[in-house]
């Protein structure tokens, strides 16, 4: 009985409809290459079915509001995802490659800055905390875009110090010498990032700054840390074959004299700077 109500009021409400709205209407959806509708509550949903019907006649038709125009932008932004990070990667891979004509020495350098960014994006899963799902895009590719120059910097320090020096040597004096300049740029991103998270008043933009500050910190850590553990590891196979002949255990033992008389003379030099200002006294 109820099914035949809902029958007998729809049939009301069709001949209560004026013919030429009707006509007007049918004109309209078949003048027009796209038909956006907008609704809320029962009406929404109505139209919501509207759309898909006429979709489903080969109409171009769009819901247009706040929660589908979200959850497109939410789907788009998720294939973006993968498609930037691939090229990201790709794009670090081919220049870091041609730079140091090797195939493996690119993977070293990511991975520590790739270890940096899934740590960076899963401490607010962790946490329980919701995130601007737009930001992970943009974090990611500027973290790695922006921090990558930390592993190319130690890598070549340490090619460039292998070539006279042991594996354990070669490795510290690359981290001595890469360890200011990686502090300087890591703190201003950290700083740049955190100072946008304390003072922006649009929550989506501090939590940009918050991922970007943490990220930057994260990449300094693992870079002087996982990096010169990759490379001492990785040693025999992005090492020229070269350095491979008998006549390298020569040069080893002629580099860590070397570096030992260096740090004698630097030494004496501040033992005679020390003596000098005590006489003066």
């Amino acid at each position: 009985m109820e099914l035949m109500d809902i029958v007998a009021e729809l049939k009301n409400a069709s001949v209560q409809m004026p013919e030429e709205k009707i006509d007007q209407f049918i004109e309209a959806v078949d003048t027009h290459e796209r038909i956006f509708v907008y609704g809320t509550g029962r009406s929404g949903l109505m139209l919501k079915a509207l759309a898909m019907r006429l979709m489903q006649m080969g109409y171009q038709s769009y819901v247009v509001g706040e929660t589908p125009s979200t959850q497109d932008i939410k789907v788009t932004i998720t294939e973006d995802n993968t498609r930037v990070n691939v090229l990201s990667l790709l794009g670090v891979f081919m220049v870091v490659m041609f730079s140091f004509h090797s195939v493996l020495i690119p993977l070293v350098v990511m991975i520590p800055i790739e270890v940096a960014i899934f740590l960076n994006m899963a401490i607010p899963y962790i946490q329980g905390v919701d995130m601007v799902y737009m930001g992970y895009i943009i974090v990611s590719s500027i973290q790695l875009g922006a921090t990558v120059d930390y592993s190319i910097l130690l890598t070549n320090n340490y090619i460039a110090k292998r070539k006279l020096l042991p594996k354990k040597e070669a490795c510290i004096e690359a981290v001595t010498r890469s360890c200011s300049s990686i502090f300087t740029s890591g703190t201003i991103i950290t700083l740049a990032g955190y100072i946008v998270h304390f003072i922006s008043t649009t929550a989506a933009i501090g939590d940009l700054g918050h991922l970007i500050g943490r990220g930057g910190l994260l990449s300094v850590m693992l870079v002087l840390t996982l990096l010169p553990a990759l490379l001492v590891l990785c040693d025999p196979l992005i090492i020229e074959k070269d350095w491979k002949k008998p006549g390298r255990k020569i040069r080893e033992h002629y580099g860590v004299r070397r570096h030992q008389f260096h740090e004698r003379a630097e030494r004496i030099r501040e033992l005679g700077n020390r003596w000098k200002n005590e006489r003066d006294v």
